[in-house]
């Protein structure tokens, strides 16, 4: 394997991993969306056949509030984790790359 002066020997490509964070972001977004549209489309069929109808008991009412905003937590969580992960390998690469300055510090003194 025959490698540049300048080339240091790493087991990742910078860019593809720019790419990979790239596209979980916008993946979450894609499945925020998407889980929005569906809650947004049972509102306004719930509302298109005579509207909400809350529970007498205290269980069925908390039952209705947790049924109605799961559909958004659900989607929240997803961009919530592609967002991190793509938080994390925008972290790892500037710790690499602080690290690689250093070395070049001390190989330079």
């Amino acid at each position: 394997m025959a490698r540049n002066e300048n080339e240091s020997l790493t087991f990742h490509n910078e860019n593809g991993l720019l790419q990979i964070a790239l596209w979980l972001k916008v993946t979450g977004w894609v499945i925020a969306a998407i889980y929005l549209l569906s809650w947004i489309s049972d509102i306004s069929q719930t509302m298109a056949s005579g509207g909400f109808q809350l529970p007498a008991d205290l269980m069925g009412k908390l039952m209705f509030v947790a049924n109605f905003i799961y559909p958004i937590g659900i989607g929240a969580f997803y961009w919530l984790v592609t967002h991190g992960l793509a938080q994390g390998l925008y972290l790892g690469l500037d710790l690499f790359a602080t690290t690689e300055d250093d070395e070049e510090e001390v190989a330079e003194s």
